[in-house]
């Protein structure tokens, strides 16, 4: 999975100031973490309550918040909910979701690479390599967008540097997914499914 900062990138600068929206881009990888009501109020504290969803929405995607895979998210199930898509935390999710159908399905991750090297070196190691690639796009999202990552997410210490070149993440790609993402209208941003 592309990670906290490329999810950040993503996000709408108009809608960047909005926490509960911020929340939202973050929420599938992060509710993993969320295991009861207490924990959720917890993540949106900081939040309008009008602009986040009643714990018992958010049930509704605990124990699969990607449906499906990172890679391949069933976005249309995630749709097919019912839940109030104009709240700013639900758009987030849905352009997080949005996030991580972009970068793999368009050939940003070169996952045929990664599988052929995973036979030769093993699979853990060609994780490790990949992990490591995250690293290297967070350090050139962190030059060019500067998006500081939220509290919640720092205190995870998840979000890690490195510099060089990525060896499955094609950045050029990415950052051209990510420009595409972030500079599009909602109606827009709906209609990439």
């Amino acid at each position: 999975m592309p990670g906290f900062k490329y999810h950040d990138a993503t996000g709408s600068p108009l809608l960047m100031n909005v926490q509960a929206y911020r929340k939202g881009l973050v929420a599938p990888d992060y509710a993993k973490k969320i295991k009861n009501k207490e924990d959720f109020l917890l993540f949106v504290i900081d939040c309008n309550p009008k602009e986040t969803p009643s714990f018992e929405d958010f049930q509704l995607v605990m124990g699969n918040s990607h449906f499906g895979y990172s890679s391949l998210p069933q976005i249309e199930d995630f749709l097919a909910l019912p839940l109030n898509f104009d709240l700013p935390f639900w758009k987030g999710y849905y352009t997080h979701l949005i996030g991580d159908k972009m970068a793999y399905q368009d050939g940003a991750v070169k996952m045929q690479l990664f599988s052929e090297d995973s036979n030769k070196i093993g699979k853990d190691e060609a994780r490790k390599i990949l992990h490591n690639d995250w690293n290297k796009l967070n350090s050139i999202l962190d030059k060019r967008y500067n998006i500081r990552i939220l509290p919640e997410i720092e205190a995870l210490n998840v979000v890690q540097y490195s510099e060089g070149i990525p060896r499955y993440v094609d950045c050029k790609k990415l950052i051209e997914e990510i420009e595409r993402i972030r500079n599009s209208s909602w109606e827009q941003i709906l209609k990439m499914i």
